[in-house]
């Protein structure tokens, strides 16, 4: 008996309900979703309306990808979708019971309108999202980190900053992780640091990556280097949130911005034993000639006698250290928890709200 999914069908009659479908007719490729005029997009029978309509250049809303913030929520016109993950955290009770649903979830299962609301186009600016194969390989760092390549089926272009969804075999869905290199310039080759999750059903694969064939859709996130600004950057990670602003970091050396600005990088770890990605920093210290600045942060309660780095959470040591906080640029990545500490004390000191960047994964 197949799995039950969540199927919404709007139009004529409304309704929300839970059905066993039937396997999909393979004759059909694609759905045509649009936005009530000539406007639209073609989406495959198998992949989420975000990603489709990404990656034929609209705007979207978005942050996580991945049904856990919300930030897609939205109403479908008329049409049907599947929803592979009716209970996502991003997708409320009282959004749920209003046909509401997340478009990094909703799978068309016929032609769709979506809200005309949705139709902006994306930047001309932003890297077009595309579709890649690639082959993982990991490296471990710490006892729960490790360092993932993947080479690419066809180079990439993205901002520091930006993201991918990875499509894992034997795995539901997509997870997102950011790219911890940069690409000012064509590459086919991404490094991310990803942490272990005991009981995850992704990491733990991907932090034992041997030729592990992997399909990603990149790139996505809104969080990327302002290469326009003429502030100094202040970066602040949280585990193996670093790995967005070491992309941000080197992108912004890799454009010369280092020439008249600094960077200011803190990391938070709980243990000096869970520090990683130490010889790369001190790389691109070297190679800035001191425009950035590493600082780790060490949160436990241990003795740790041998540091002599800062103690304590990362958002309480940037308060007490950076003393220009309301003319930096900030960029954040991390768990939310960290993220929302650091949001409310940057607030305070009076940093505006368009001098902070983060992309909200939960």
């Amino acid at each position: 008996m197949t799995e039950p999914s969540a199927s919404i069908r709007v139009g004529a009659f409304k309704c929300f309900s839970i059905n066993y479908h039937a396997p999909p007719d393979l004759t059909i490729m694609h759905h045509r979703i649009h936005f009530g005029s000539e406007h639209g997009f073609d989406a495959a029978v198998d992949e989420p309306l975000l990603i489709a309509g990404l990656k034929a250049g609209y705007a979207l809303p978005y942050e996580c990808g991945t049904g856990t913030c919300g930030t897609c929520h939205t109403s479908i016109r008329e049409g049907t979708v599947i929803d592979p993950w009716p209970n996502a955290p991003g997708l409320s009770f009282g959004k749920r019971a209003k046909n509401g649903v997340l478009l990094c979830q909703a799978v068309a299962t016929s032609d769709c309108r979506l809200p005309d609301a949705l139709s902006k186009k994306r930047e001309e600016f932003l890297p077009p999202v595309r579709s890649f194969e690639g082959k993982a390989n990991a490296t471990n760092e710490t006892d729960d980190v490790a360092r993932i390549s993947v080479a690419l089926d066809k180079p990439i272009t993205f901002l520091p900053g930006q993201y991918a969804l990875f499509k894992l075999p034997g795995v539901a869905g997509y997870r997102a992780y950011s790219m911890a290199n940069s690409a000012t310039t064509q590459t086919s080759l991404l490094h991310f640091y990803i942490r272990r999750v005991g009981g995850g059903s992704a990491s733990p694969i991907l932090t034992s990556a041997i030729d592990l064939p992997v399909q990603l859709v990149a790139p996505l996130g809104n969080a990327f280097l302002d290469s326009g600004s003429k502030r100094n950057l202040l970066c602040v990670a949280g585990g193996t949130g670093l790995a967005p602003l070491l992309s941000i970091a080197t992108g912004a050396l890799e454009l010369g911005m280092l020439r008249e600005q600094r960077v200011d990088l803190f990391i938070g770890v709980r243990t000096p034993s869970d520090i990683f990605a130490n010889a790369v920093l001190q790389r691109l210290v070297v190679a800035s000639a001191g425009a950035v600045q590493v600082n780790w942060c060490i949160s436990g309660d241990g003795q740790f006698a041998d540091w002599k780095g800062e103690r304590g959470m990362v958002h309480e040591v940037v308060a007490r250290v950076i003393e220009d906080l309301p003319e930096r640029q900030v960029y954040m990545g991390g768990p939310q928890p960290m993220i929302d500490a650091m949001l409310r004390m940057l607030l305070k000191s009076r940093v505006k709200r368009s001098q902070i960047r983060f992309d909200k994964f939960s």
